[in-house]
């Protein structure tokens, strides 16, 4: 994922928003690509939204960073919910932050939370961390 130029602050590395912003774009192409995009996509499968999120800011992006890599596992299932982990890194390969985030299925019609689905949780079990855990 490029670093653009207005990530910057006046401290001469990456604002902390832009962290949020790169850990977003990673979770959406994510969820495109693993769950085709939620309902009104043709997937059969629910939304999936952020419940709950957690950033530990490991390191300071600097200018000389044009690109960061943005790693996406999930770390546990619950009913109706999973929660991924996402190690931001700098092109040197120095995680600069790590997100926890708890994605909620959720049917949008009814605005209720849903149990995760027995084929979506099959296709979200491929990016399991080894020792997963059960909610």
């Amino acid at each position: 994922m490029a670093v653009r130029w207005s990530d910057f602050d006046q401290y001469g590395h990456v604002n902390n928003a832009a962290f949020l912003e790169y850990a977003q774009q990673a979770r959406v192409d994510f969820a495109v690509r693993v769950l085709g995009g939620g309902e009104g996509s043709g997937s059969g499968f629910p939304a999936s939204v952020v419940r709950r999120m957690e950033i530990d800011y490991v390191r300071a992006i600097l200018p000389d960073t044009r690109e960061v890599v943005v790693d996406t596992e999930i770390i546990a299932f619950g009913r109706t919910s999973y929660t991924l982990r996402q190690s931001i890194s700098d092109e040197h390969g120095h995680v600069t932050a790590v997100l926890e985030t708890v994605m909620v299925m959720f049917d949008l019609e009814t605005a209720t939370a849903v149990e995760v689905p027995a084929s979506a949780r099959r296709e979200l079990e491929r990016f399991a961390a080894p020792a997963i855990e059960e909610k």
